[in-house]
């Protein structure tokens, strides 16, 4: 018997959902985790072909360690795998999480943020009440 298409369990007790979860969430790691071991990228400069992602920064002077978070921020929302896959490499994948369950509920789109709490199985994050509140009416800011 199939799962019903809205993803609720089957008599079978197959959960649809779920599985697409596991599924999308393995093959978007699998994905990041292979761009990660064949990227021959410096961890010490930012990429060359990251400059759009800052256009309000003077580019060349950016710092890799006292500009993370917006490096992190920008290359999440906007960046290439190619670059996310430089994001991983030098701030590991560890770091990059942690700031995705402090910050990403307010600095990431919806979509972005769902995508990287899948991708980097986190459960719990950050959500102040007023950020709550704003993602709800966008129209009130």
């Amino acid at each position: 018997m199939r799962a019903p298409a809205d993803g609720r369990r089957g008599d079978d007790g197959f959960d649809s959902s779920s599985f697409a979860r596991v599924v999308v969430k393995l093959g978007l790691r699998m994905m990041l985790m292979e761009s990660i071991k064949t990227s021959e990228l410096s961890q010490a400069v930012l990429p060359a072909d990251t400059a759009w992602l800052f256009p309000e920064y003077a580019f060349s002077t950016m710092d890799v360690q006292s500009c993370r978070g917006v490096i992190i921020e920008r290359v999440l929302e906007r960046g290439s795998w190619q670059q996310a896959s430089w994001l991983f490499a030098t701030y590991g994948e560890t770091d990059v999480a942690q700031w995705v369950s402090r910050h990403g509920f307010r600095l990431l789109s919806k979509r972005s943020f769902a995508l990287w709490r899948l991708t980097l199985d986190i459960e719990t994050f950050e959500a102040p009440d007023w950020a709550i509140a704003a993602k709800r009416s966008p129209e009130s800011w």
